[in-house]
């Protein structure tokens, strides 16, 4: 009769368990990081798109978030600004609440909604088309009832402009890791 005997079985199977932990621990570092280079990306994108009259409101908008699903760790940028999608996909824009979109023609009237100058605005129609003016008759708002956004694909372009730099960070770290 011939037997088998095996040792460090446990041993193995621990270090084994300690390795996975720690792969996912660095997986994890690893995504986050090729995600902050994604939204730093975004945000040199967003700028240099935008260029008249830039508030950076959107381009600050967009945070990396690590999402995380059972075995899995992905991530994304993301932006919370309702408008962030029309501008990157483009398409029509019609008023909810109103029945014309008040659009501002200069920097004081985008500071500020129509229903704060505080009735202080009338209508007025010149050259067929209708306007918000002030007291002194200058137009501050031109009302239309949709607007057309052309998209300005600025997503597609970080995204493109950032994958060199998401490769060097997974890549090399996962054969790294591996190993």
């Amino acid at each position: 009769m011939m037997g088998v005997e095996v040792t460090g079985a446990q041993e193995l199977a621990d270090k084994l368990r300690r390795a996975a932990e720690q792969i996912n621990t660095d997986l994890f570092k690893w995504t986050l990081e090729a995600a902050l280079h994604v939204e730093g990306k975004v945000r040199e994108v967003v700028m240099r798109t935008f260029t008249k009259n830039p508030t950076g409101n959107l381009a600050r908008s967009f945070k990396a978030r690590i999402l995380l699903g059972g075995a899995e760790v992905s991530a994304g940028v993301f932006s919370d600004l309702i408008y962030a999608k029309i501008q990157d996909e483009g398409g029509i824009i019609t008023p909810r609440m109103r029945r014309n979109l008040a659009i501002p023609l200069n920097m004081a009237a985008s500071k500020r909604w129509p229903r704060e100058w505080g009735g202080k605005l009338r209508f007025a129609k010149m050259r067929g088309k209708r306007f918000l003016v002030d007291d002194t008759g200058k137009p501050q708002y031109i009302l239309k009832e949709s607007v057309a956004i052309k998209g300005r694909h600025y997503l597609k372009t970080a995204v493109t402009e950032a994958r060199p730099g998401v490769v060097e960070i997974l890549g090399d770290r996962v054969r790294l890791a591996i190993r």
